[in-house]
C-alpha cells in the first residue's frame, strides 16, 4: 500500500530538473532474501535498476500464494 501511495505522490519540491534522492519520492527496499515476503506473493515485488515497479493488478495489484500463507498460519 505504501508503494502505491508513494508512486502517486508528485516530486517535492517541484522542479524541472529532478535530482535523485533530493526531490524524487524514495522508499527503503530490503533486498535480502526473506522467505515470508519473497514467497508469499505470486509475483514478488522486485527492485530493478534502482527502481521498484508498482503492481498493476486489481486492488493492491498482488496475488497471495495461499499455500505459503497456510504454512505461516498458527494451528488453531
Amino acid at each position: 500500500m505504501a508503494l502505491h501511495a508513494l508512486a502517486a505522490s508528485p516530486p517535492f519540491p517541484h522542479t524541472a530538473n529532478p535530482v535523485a534522492l533530493q526531490n524524487e519520492p524514495v522508499i527503503e527496499f530490503d533486498r535480502n532474501y526473506n522467505p515470508l515476503r519473497d514467497d508469499l506473493l505470486e509475483q514478488p515485488i522486485r527492485c530493478v535498476d534502482g527502481r521498484v515497479e508498482v503492481p498493476t493488478g486489481p486492488g493492491l495489484g498482488i496475488t497471495i500464494n495461499e499455500e505459503v500463507l497456510r504454512a505461516y498460519c498458527a494451528p488453531s
